[in-house]
């Protein structure tokens, strides 16, 4: 069970008990939960778990306890348990792992030789952007907590002057939404899309890049459901193909994946992308805002 699984339950005459098991070897862990016996004893109680589609990563756990003076039940704290992945169903390949942490800026720690990017990345701020002027002012929101509000068939446009850190900033979501929201991401560059022809064959050699494929191919990726696949796109106003080159793509991609988040530079026509009338998908725009 422990190595076809993520969470172990097991329940009667048990302890109440949670805890994460590791395998020594591969490093794989397990969520391991155990209930109190039932009707037996002087501590009775059962377990209530919460799994949300929204938080695939997360399992929500709560007891209910039998207080054995007052004669009634009780319900404990909740509290929020992370679902280990395992490392040999789908992991980055370590090139791009490095990738994923190295940074480019000359940064030294007195106490730290090799510094990534987690030890230093501050999230910027996003400000809604809307074509609606009779909405009320929208209050930023920090770009870690973005992909809390990434719906089924949801694009996010992220838009940025140059240097303002667009791709670190996907850097950073790519490996967030990998550790903590159980979806499997892939990220593309808009100069990869000249036409509609190649782009399945774009998908396969992005993640032939990304992934290590001797312990999971890209047609077993495409396998997963599709909940469990978030795109990224960085700098898609380079990008050769035209308005409704774009929207086909979206229609394509998200047929594939649970939602798209693209980067792109001022330039790029956000306002007509608002305005488009497709209900088969949804459109968020945020303004990526300068640190300091």
């Amino acid at each position: 069970i422990e190595k076809s699984s993520q969470i172990i339950m097991c329940g009667h005459e048990h302890q109440r008990d949670s805890k994460m098991l590791m395998d020594v070897v591969n490093k794989d862990r397990v969520l391991y939960l155990e209930s109190d016996s039932l009707q037996q004893g002087n501590v009775q109680s059962f377990s209530l778990l919460i799994l949300s589609d929204s938080e695939r990563g997360n399992v929500s756990k709560c007891d209910i306890i039998l207080d054995s003076k007052e004669k009634e039940w009780k319900l404990s704290d909740e509290i929020v348990l992370r679902i280990p992945y395992h490392s040999h169903k789908i992991s980055f390949s370590d090139s791009y792992s490095k990738d994923l942490d190295s940074i480019s800026a000359p940064i030294h720690h007195p106490r730290k030789n090799d510094l990534i990017l987690d030890d230093i990345y501050v999230y910027p701020d996003l400000d809604p952007q809307s074509n609606n002027s009779d909405d009320k002012i929208m209050l930023y929101l920090d770009s870690k907590d973005i992909l809390d509000s990434i719906l089924d068939k949801h694009i996010i446009v992220l838009e940025g002057d140059i240097q303002c850190g667009k791709t670190t900033l996907l850097k950073m979501l790519s490996k967030q939404s990998y550790r903590k929201k159980a979806m499997y991401p892939l990220t593309l560059s808009g100069s990869d899309f000249k036409d509609l022809q190649h782009v399945k064959p774009i998908l396969k050699n992005a993640f032939n890049k990304q992934y290590n494929t001797k312990q999971f191919g890209y047609d077993k990726y495409m396998q997963l459901e599709r909940n469990e696949r978030i795109v990224f796109i960085d700098n898609m106003d380079k990008s050769l193909l035209n308005d409704d080159g774009k929207k086909e793509l979206w229609a394509l991609l998200l047929t594939l994946f649970k939602g798209i988040i693209v980067t792109t530079g001022q330039s790029f026509d956000i306002k007509n992308w608002l305005k488009q009338e497709d209900k088969k998908y949804s459109i968020s725009s945020y303004y990526i805002q300068p640190l300091g």
